[in-house]
């Protein structure tokens, strides 16, 4: 074991690591002429505070109610808790109560009465005293209404009910309409979601867009009052504009415009007051930043952005919360007349990365598809190149339908300055690549992508970028799933999971509202499917694994609950598997709090070291 003295210069130690795994979503613009965004602080207990900052000098201040913590699960993941009417008054949610709180000078004051059953989520601003929001009531299989809130006595009055998941409402310059997204169980927003428009003087709805052979989502006005959405009727997530009642596609390169709608607060266009928007385009491993004119023309803009947030057009241009290699996710602006991007806020750390994600692209896959991720290498000072191949951890993005993320991540620079390498697998199923990657997955979850991270595997081996003898897989939540049904492949000797699926059967009869018809695509209709649901579940599948197996889950998760990770352990005993499981008190669906991130990343790198041996690892 290294001693301190001996440690790479650039060693990370895993309390720095934590500490700087700070999340930040929802930007706001405010007539002060501030910006501000949510941030989560994990040396907070997860705590998220609405942080203001003026963009000329880069002061910040924290805005939200002291001691409480902002966000709103509604949705199952989270949804818009955060508002400002007139861009002055800031009306909260608060995470534990879902109690609003507004700020009109003199303090913070609860707005709803105690008694109202309701939880809310999903807030605009409609005008100086009224909020748009979602209500939700009931148990496992709420209901949902688009209501406007009355700030000043709490009075709640619905707009609009019908869909069973309303998410994301916007508000027209004008006040007078309201876009939002609505879709029905089974489907998952990104399979047949629609954007709807009511009008707030007539109280007509209209279909907008998603009723054409694709699902559309994420409205948004421009100052002009006219709508954008991203509609996938084409195959791909394309952005489209309504103009005179007449939605026309607003752009034709063929590519994925925005993120899958987990949740409201991923926006990938920014209107501009001349006609012009900025977007975010996928490469699949990479955003990139564009500016399109009125007449579908499209202008790059050169910046170092790995993932993009979040965009908010504003008086002074175009807000952007987004990672780069160096950084993770924090606000820069950009000036769409010149193309140049600035960041306000001074650097976050000093510290550099060890080594930095590559892209990788390989028509290695068993049947001769391409395959995709990304690739960090060991630290240089780690891990002198005539080590050999190094030892591999193969990371699984979790969703399934989303990506990898290769910007910077504090847990990739431990991992890398300990002599590790670590790539990233966007199996089958994954975002970025169009609708007909993305549903390649579907019927054949726990197989096609564990498949795809094995040969992915294969083919680093075959570069000469891994030790065939160590390589490990991880993998979070259905990336959990992905990790364990990989260790039959013969290719990992060692498996770390964070609160993943082991047992699809119960997974369908556990999980929450949002995804209560999720398996129905992903593996197939119960009960018709129900031997499919046993087949592809890694609770069934140990006599086939080989490994070692440590599991890490929160006690209090809704979305995968500790019982499918403490029948995976008994299972993998009884199987004869080495297998250690940790049980985090006070954590849900994700690890929040520094100290049990810092924990669960010692458990990981001292399992990891143990069986994978990198030649520089030890476990602070």
């Amino acid at each position: 074991m290294a001693t301190p003295a001996s440690r790479p210069q650039r060693w990370w130690s895993i309390e720095e690591a934590a500490a700087a795994r700070i999340d930040r979503s929802s930007l706001r613009a405010w007539a002060d002429g501030g910006l501000s965004y949510l941030e989560r602080r994990p040396a907070e207990a997860g705590r998220a505070v609405v942080v203001w900052v003026d963009p000329d000098t880069g002061r910040t201040e924290d805005r939200s109610p002291r001691g409480r913590s902002v966000g709103t699960r509604i949705l199952g993941y989270g949804s818009s808790a955060v508002a400002l009417l007139e861009g002055r008054t800031l009306c909260v949610v608060d995470a534990a109560d879902s109690q609003i709180w507004s700020d009109e000078g003199g303090g913070f004051r609860a707005v709803l009465e105690p008694s109202d059953p309701a939880r809310y989520g999903e807030l605009a601003a409609l005008d100086a005293t009224h909020l748009v929001a979602v209500a939700e009531e009931g148990g496992d299989r709420p209901q949902r209404r688009l209501v406007t809130i009355e700030v000043s006595t709490g009075r709640v009055t619905t707009l609009f009910q019908g869909p069973d998941f309303l998410l994301g409402p916007v508000v027209n310059p004008g006040g007078t309409k309201v876009a939002f997204v609505g879709w029905d169980r089974p489907q998952m927003p990104w399979e047949g979601a629609q954007v709807l428009e009511l009008d707030l003087r007539s109280q007509s709805v209209t279909v907008v867009a998603g009723a054409q052979g694709g699902a559309a989502y994420s409205p948004i006005y421009g100052p002009d009052g006219r709508l954008w959405c991203i509609d996938e009727r084409a195959g791909w997530s394309e952005p489209w504009v309504l103009e005179a009642g007449v939605l026309r596609q607003a752009l034709t390169t063929e590519a994925d415009w925005a993120e899958v709608p987990w949740t409201s607060e991923r926006r990938s266009m920014a209107p501009l007051g001349d006609g012009r928007v900025v977007l975010a385009r996928s490469e699949g491993w990479r955003d990139v930043l564009v500016l399109a004119t009125p007449a579908g023309e499209e202008v790059a803009i050169e910046s170092d952005l790995v993932k993009v947030q979040d965009l908010l057009a504003y008086d002074g241009g175009v807000a952007i919360l987004g990672s780069t290699g160096t950084e993770r996710v924090d606000l820069l602006l950009l000036d769409p007349s010149t193309g140049e991007c600035r960041r306000p806020v001074p650097r976050r750390h000093r510290r550099r990365p060890t080594a930095l994600a590559e892209r990788l692209e390989f028509c290695a896959a068993s049947d001769g598809r391409v395959l995709h991720g990304a690739y960090t290498p060991p630290g240089s000072e780690s891990r002198p190149p005539a080590a050999g191949p190094p030892p591999l951890i193969l990371s699984c993005h979790g969703g399934p339908t989303a990506s990898c993320d290769p910007s910077f991540d504090p847990v990739v620079q431990v991992l890398s300055s300990r002599g590790f390498a670590v790539a990233h697998c966007d199996y089958r199923g994954s975002t970025g690549y169009g609708r007909q990657f993305r549903r390649a997955l579907d019927g054949h979850w726990g197989v096609a992508d564990a498949e795809d991270a094995a040969d992915l595997a294969r083919a680093l081996v075959a570069a000469g970028l891994a030790d065939p003898s160590a390589i490990g897989i991880r993998g979070g939540s259905a990336g959990g799933l992905t990790a364990l049904n990989a260790m039959a492949s013969g290719v990992f000797v060692a498996a770390a999971v964070r609160y993943g699926v082991a047992d699809l059967l119960r997974l369908a009869e556990e999980t929450h509202d949002f995804e209560a018809g999720y398996l129905d695509t992903l593996v197939g209709p119960l009960p018709e499917a129900a031997s499919r649901y046993r087949a592809q579940s890694p609770i069934n599948r140990v006599e086939r694994f080989q490994g070692a197996f440590l599991l890490l889950q929160g006690r209090e998760d809704p979305v995968v609950p500790l019982s499918q990770a403490e029948a995976m352990a008994s299972a993998l005993r009884a199987g004869g598997r080495p297998v250690e499981l940790v049980v985090f008190d006070g954590e849900g669906h994700g690890f929040r709090r520094a100290d049990t991130q810092a924990a669960a990343l010692v458990h990981e790198v001292r399992f990891f070291t143990r069986f994978l041996r990198p030649s520089a690892a030890v476990d602070r």
